[in-house]
């Protein structure tokens, strides 16, 4: 008696009112009390034990039917957790673009592509990173970015490649260097050119070692200059910007269309026209919201169709 006291007590603590749990339960799961009532009779009878007992006009749970209670709580819990972080993850999505672009490609980025996006879409949120490609590509397969600007990856399985650009191997120089006046046009190449050997007296700022343009710059140097003076060697390309501006020297590096105005390209006789892609990437399985599609789309076309409609 003092046991079936204490299971009264824990139900009508726990549970309330024990007469009406099937039909409060229904109202809470927001099903019918009768389907309730089959859900849980179809359950004893897989089980073959009761999971309640009925004294007079009260159910009570039995043993085995608390451990169903209360782990059946734990799951619902579990659902609406989850159903609250998808919520949540999905409101995210709505207003924010995670988008990552390779360090040497932030001018590009910021001054072009970024600047057109959220001129057209000034309520989404843009969390930029800047680092290296590889490990840009490497957040991409952890999926810790939307997308990402990278230069000159190898194509993955399971990755859209979006071309945005072919930058040419060049050299940049100041905009009031004498070079220019020595440069002329020529078929074939993108810049005015210029002999390698009106570089022999030059100093040069170089890019790390550890990047590409980097490594392509010193096997160049190598190759035809091996007695050249670097005086300055930087970590990014924005900084090699700034001091070929200043008067350091002049830079080899892959160049594109957007890059300070203060500095001009030409392009070098002696060297095969090196390319270098930019592509903007993102997973085939990347479930891709409206402004997300809208920023494929933007970035892919020509900027200066996109300049005029803006």
């Amino acid at each position: 008696r003092q046991n079936q006291e204490q299971e009264n007590k824990y139900e009508k603590d726990d549970q309330g009112c024990c007469c009406n749990y099937p039909k409060r339960k229904g109202a809470t799961l927001f099903i019918t009390q009768s389907a309730l009532t089959k859900f849980l009779q179809k359950t004893e009878k897989n089980l073959g034990v009761p999971l309640f007992v009925r004294q007079g006009h009260q159910f009570l749970l039995t043993e085995i039917g608390r451990d169903y209670v209360e782990t059946g709580r734990v799951i619902m819990k579990l659902d609406s957790d989850l159903m609250n972080k998808l919520r949540n993850h999905a409101a995210t999505m709505k207003k924010q673009i995670r988008f990552g672009a390779g360090m040497g490609l932030r001018e590009y980025v910021i001054q072009n592509l970024l600047r057109r996006f959220t001129e057209r879409y000034p309520d989404m949120r843009i969390n930029l990173m800047l680092d290296t490609s590889r490990h840009l590509m490497m957040q991409l397969e952890n999926e810790t970015l939307d997308m990402a600007v990278v230069t000159n990856m190898e194509d993955k399985p399971g990755y859209e490649y979006v071309l945005l650009e072919n930058q040419t191997f060049s050299l940049a120089v100041s905009e009031d260097s004498e070079l220019l006046d020595q440069a002329a046009s020529m078929e074939g190449y993108p810049h005015p050119v210029i002999s390698i050997s009106a570089l022999k007296d030059r100093k040069f700022v170089m890019l790390s070692s550890l990047s590409r343009n980097g490594t392509f710059a010193a096997e160049i140097l190598r190759k035809y200059m091996p007695d050249a003076n670097v005086s300055l060697e930087v970590t990014d390309i924005n900084t090699l910007y700034s001091c070929i501006a200043a008067g350091y020297g002049v830079g080899i590096l892959f160049a594109g269309k957007f890059i300070p105005s203060n500095i001009k390209l030409l392009s070098i006789r002696e060297l095969d026209c090196l390319e270098n892609r930019v592509n903007l990437v993102f997973r085939q399985d990347k479930a891709l919201s409206g402004p997300m599609r809208a920023m494929i789309k933007m970035f892919s076309e020509d900027p200066e169709h996109q300049a005029e409609e803006l």
